[in-house]
């Protein structure tokens, strides 16, 4: 699942986790998401299985989708033991617009210092990647070879993935990994029944990192379950894989599967376009909100009247201030004028933080009182937020610890998760969450069943605990 990482001076690496979402690297992007809303992707701004913010975009002719090969993989181990988060006193707030924080000495005690910076992340369902210097480094769920990897075992620490060539963009969906490597080629790898790896069938696992197409100019990524869309460095918007609910936003005839990169001509203009598992949902360059897909719990935001399936982009209220939005499973988070918070759709677990008694509404609807929120990642059943000052604040579902608090099964509104105020990103898998800090490390809390923590075993961890990078 989605999603923006605004990177410190010098940072190289990015992070994507199952969910699937990318962030947001300031040396890949030009065009950073809503006036810094985020760090739903690589995630955005400081949160979400990845976020992306696109400028007016450009028409541009479909290019060529032929898949030329494969591309060889490789695995390295990381022997460090990881480092619980610790509380400390609070920093200075976060940088406006991506320029430098303040020093923030003695936090993160006993933590070795990071070998690079973290500029960017995505998460996936049940696995984890990280780009460092251009390097690919996933663990987590191996099954199909998402890792790329040279086999399909779970790896439960950093392996160096696909390496060869320099990556500049990752984002995961379940089971499969898309990159775009610092020339502007596309490569996919993973399952493939739905036409995920865009290679013009649906061939299963095809084994091994494939080439999409000849095309260079691919820009970013955002992934989620069995979805993607690309943008290119003209703003183009190309959407592949499972469009059974018709999350791609294009017309009622376009097919259940896509398997090659189609644009979506409508989306041009859009800042910010976000996959869900059913449904999308983007920002216009005029601030306005639209949602596309499915709609059976009202994730779309379009009122107790509409369907349970819309095929095209369909504009979400009048309003039009909203900076930020992230689609979930069942539910959509945004985030509107100054910082204001809003969810919509199902809240059977408390991700749409509408209170214990609701289970769930079908309109965008105010997350609490405070006014300052800056990212929001809507995951699976649980939802992530960071505020201008730093902190992290997650809600939703908790069997796993994946909201980073004490242990409690859900959580019907947002609660902070440890003390910490240096938060910079965050992106939420199926039952886990990742998360960067402003000095660029990785840190990870929920389940671990498949080892996509990173911390070299299959224990859960309730609070967010650093990752080791070998």
């Amino acid at each position: 699942m989605r999603l923006t990482a605004r990177g410190a001076a010098g940072a190289s690496i990015m992070l994507a986790l199952g969910c699937g979402r990318v962030g947001y690297d300031p040396t890949v992007n030009p065009h950073p998401l809503v006036d810094g809303a985020g760090p739903d992707g690589g995630v955005t701004g400081p949160a979400d299985r990845a976020g992306l913010d696109l400028a007016a975009a450009a028409e541009v002719p479909p290019g060529d989708m032929a898949p030329p090969g494969d591309a060889p993989a490789g695995a390295m181990d990381a022997s460090d033991a990881p480092v619980a988060a610790v509380d400390s006193a609070p920093p200075d707030t976060l940088r406006p617009d991506g320029a430098p924080p303040g020093p923030d000495a003695a936090r993160d005690v006993g933590a070795p210092p990071p070998p690079a910076a973290v500029s960017q992340g995505a998460v996936g369902d049940f696995h984890t990647c990280v780009i460092r210097n251009g390097a690919l480094l996933c663990w987590g769920a191996n099954d199909v070879g998402q890792l790329a990897t040279t086999d399909t075992m779970d790896q439960t620490r950093p392996q160096l993935a696909a390496p060869g060539r320099a990556y500049a963009a990752v984002s995961a969906g379940e089971k499969f990994t898309c990159l775009v490597d610092t020339a502007g080629g596309l490569w996919c790898v993973g399952v493939n029944e739905s036409g995920q790896l865009a290679l013009g069938n649906t061939m299963k696992n095809r084994g091994g990192l494939q080439r999409v197409g000849t095309r260079m100019d691919w820009r970013s990524l955002d992934l989620h379950f069995a979805s993607a869309f690309g943008f290119d460095d003209r703003g183009g918007v190309w959407s592949w894989g499972s469009n059974g609910e018709g999350q791609s936003g294009l017309d009622g005839a376009s097919p259940a599967n896509l398997v090659q990169p189609t644009e979506v001509t409508v989306l041009a203009g859009f800042r910010v376009v976000r996959m869900g598992q059913g449904h999308a949902c983007g920002v216009r360059a005029d601030r306005s909100l639209w949602c596309w897909g499915r709609n059976t719990d009202g994730e779309l935001g379009l009122g107790a009247g509409a369907t349970g399936q819309l095929r095209t982009p369909q504009r979400v209220g009048t309003d039009a201030d909203w900076v930020d939005v992230s689609a979930g499973l069942l539910h959509t988070c945004g985030i509107r004028g100054a910082g204001d918070l809003y969810c919509w759709g199902a809240n059977t677990s408390g991700q749409s933080g509408a209170g214990a008694a609701v289970s769930g509404t079908n309109a965008p609807t105010r997350v609490g009182a405070l006014s300052d929120w800056t990212h929001v990642a809507a995951g699976f059943l649980h939802s992530c937020g960071i505020r201008s000052n730093g902190t992290l604040w997650c809600w939703g579902r908790n069997t796993e610890g994946q909201l980073g608090i004490p242990y409690e099964p859900k959580r019907a509104d947002p609660a902070q998760a440890g003390t910490d105020s240096d938060w910079d990103w965050v992106g939420i898998g199926n039952f886990h969450t990742c998360a960067i800090k402003r000095d660029r490390t990785v840190w990870c809390s929920g389940d671990n069943a498949n080892g996509q923590l990173g911390q070299g075993d299959t224990m859960r961890r309730p609070a967010l605990t650093q990752v080791i990078l070998p």
